[in-house]
């Protein structure tokens, strides 16, 4: 399911989580799609402003489609790594056409998280 219309909303909540120390999840949202994020020891989703209990974890070792959860998981792990750089290189640039080509980047790397969470469902 894709992110709601307000996704720029949605992806500046997750880019705050995550400057803040929360831990982006390899699970998605079962309700909208996004990652989940870990804060604390509570699990929450910042596209759709729902909590969840402890961290979920997958019921099989597939995701949908046949895809090992272990591909999809190591995606989601590179990807995350990558907007956390791109987030720290963000808050240090100020040079506009930077920060909008950074900003681009950042909103494709978290569509593929997005689409890669689908997977799992």
């Amino acid at each position: 399911m894709p992110m709601p219309e307000n996704s720029d909303a949605a992806i500046k909540r997750m880019a705050e989580l995550l400057r803040r120390g929360a831990t982006m999840l390899a699970e998605s949202c079962p309700n909208c799609g996004a990652p989940l994020f870990k804060v604390k020891d509570k699990v929450y989703c910042a596209s759709c402003d729902r909590r969840f209990g402890p961290e979920p974890t997958p019921t099989d070792g597939t995701a949908d489609e046949g895809m090992p959860a272990t591909v999809v998981s190591s995606v989601r792990t590179v990807v995350s790594s990558k907007i956390e750089a791109l987030l720290s290189l963000f808050e240090k640039e100020s040079n506009l056409d930077a920060l909008a080509k950074t900003a681009e980047l950042l909103s494709v790397l978290l569509d593929i998280l997005v689409k890669v969470g689908s997977k799992q469902q």
